[in-house]
């Protein structure tokens, strides 16, 4: 789905994509590592980095996202990718496909891995987790599925399929130029993924 898109956009929807997964993730660790959370760094605990660390997650992901969304809008109200002129009508409400993924996919990349503690041994799951998100992020990035994003959701930017097989973030703005417009993300030929507006969400 990612294919010739720029490295920027992979790593902002990844790690937005998947807060949720670090969030659940910390909090298995913080119940689980107690015991070893309760020693001190100088005068901080470990627990209490870990509780900062906790609380930020989500202040972070919304940050990203915020700023992932006003890229998108800028790149498609400054039309600084090449305007599609040609099936754009696949690109309208109508001809969707699939919108913003399925269950399944939220479930493994999300649910799946945060649950994922190794026994006794804090150091193999941080390592085991790290070299998950590793193969997880190959994964999504060369997939042709579309991973869900819930941050995104939130944010009123959903990420459709068409019945051609193109992909798209929508946003959704009413405004006095309503021409219908979308524009490519990525190297032209290559990108199959674009940004579009539509009036309403429903």
């Amino acid at each position: 789905m990612f294919v010739g898109t720029r490295r920027f956009y992979k790593i902002l929807y990844f790690l937005t994509a998947m807060s949720p997964a670090y969030f659940l993730f910390l909090l298995q660790v913080k119940g689980k590592y107690a015991d070893i959370l309760n020693k001190k760094l100088w005068c901080v605990s470990y627990n209490s980095i870990m509780d900062f660390i906790i609380v930020s997650i989500p202040l972070v992901a919304f940050i990203l996202g915020f700023l992932l969304k006003k890229l998108l809008i800028y790149q498609y109200k400054q039309g600084t990718n090449e305007q599609v002129t040609e099936n754009e009508e696949q690109f309208k409400f109508e001809n969707i496909q699939q919108k913003n993924g399925n269950v399944i996919s939220f479930l493994l990349g999300n649910i799946f891995p945060s649950v994922i503690i190794i026994e006794n041994n804090i150091i193999i799951c941080a390592i085991f987790f790290i070299v998950l998100q590793f193969l997880i992020f190959k994964v999504v990035m060369n997939s042709t599925d579309i991973f869900p994003n819930v941050i995104l959701i939130l944010y009123r930017v959903d990420i459709i399929q068409t019945n051609l097989g193109k992909y798209s973030f929508v946003f959704y703005e009413k405004s006095k130029n309503d021409t219908f417009k979308v524009y490519q993300i990525g190297k032209p030929f290559i990108s199959k993924l674009y940004i579009t507006k539509y009036k309403t969400r429903d």
